[in-house]
């Protein structure tokens, strides 16, 4: 039940920070026919003077294969690997394996898919919702907080707190700092979930809400 709840938080959120978030688009074709020399460095967008998305600096984009997908969101959370996604007590990426580019010997699976099929998005959705909500949990039970310091856990105003936990996550999963439209989605998300959730879990669901919504985004899932 509280899974069901953040995520159709989640999808409310992602509505309303579509504006603001860094999506790509496919670099457009130069005049002699290329697309320009191949870059090394991970993917990032470059933004244009009115702060909407532009084109991806590379030319050779891959999604994240899932043992990438896991270290990353890993480091990013400050996790153990081995205890981002757990279902039925079992380490859930073994479910997810095949769909998210691995391969299993046991059932002769020996080639990697290149592109991402219809239930790959749903396995980085579950994995990230899970991961998330496990620093959410720890970082609001009373231990050291490594990413959501100091959120009111039933404040609905979006502060200082707020700004620094959002740039954490951005800085965290996709190597920079938020936009300005980054910052004024998160604080709409807010809104969003104070309207929907009432009482003490206020800041805990715009926290996992926003930390899946982050680990989601193209940027975090791309290279």
């Amino acid at each position: 039940m509280a899974h069901r709840k953040i995520l159709s938080v989640g999808i409310l959120g992602t509505a309303l920070m579509l504006a603001g978030c860094s999506w790509f688009k496919k670099p457009k074709v130069n005049n002699n026919g290329g697309r320009g020399q191949k870059q090394t460095q991970s993917v990032k967008g470059t933004l244009g003077d009115n702060g909407e998305p532009g084109l991806s600096n590379r030319s050779n984009i891959r999604f994240k294969k899932v043992y990438l997908l896991r270290n990353d969101f890993a480091k990013a959370l400050q996790l153990p690997p081995n205890q981002l996604c757990k279902e039925s007590g079992k380490d859930c990426l073994g479910s997810y394996n095949i769909v998210l580019g691995g391969v299993d010997p046991n059932m002769m699976l020996y080639s990697r898919i290149e592109q991402p099929v219809t239930t790959s998005p749903i396995a980085v959705e579950r994995i990230a919702l899970q991961a998330c909500s496990r620093r959410v949990n720890l970082d609001f039970g009373g231990g050291k907080p490594l990413i959501f310091a100091n959120i009111p856990a039933s404040g609905s105003t979006f502060e200082q707190s707020h700004r620094d936990a959002v740039q954490r996550l951005y800085q965290n999963f996709l190597q920079r700092d938020p936009t300005d439209g980054d910052y004024a989605g998160h604080e709409k998300l807010l809104d969003s979930v104070g309207s929907m959730v009432s009482g003490q879990e206020i800041g805990k669901v715009w926290a996992q809400t926003a930390c899946w919504m982050v680990a989601t985004q193209l940027e975090s899932v791309l290279y």
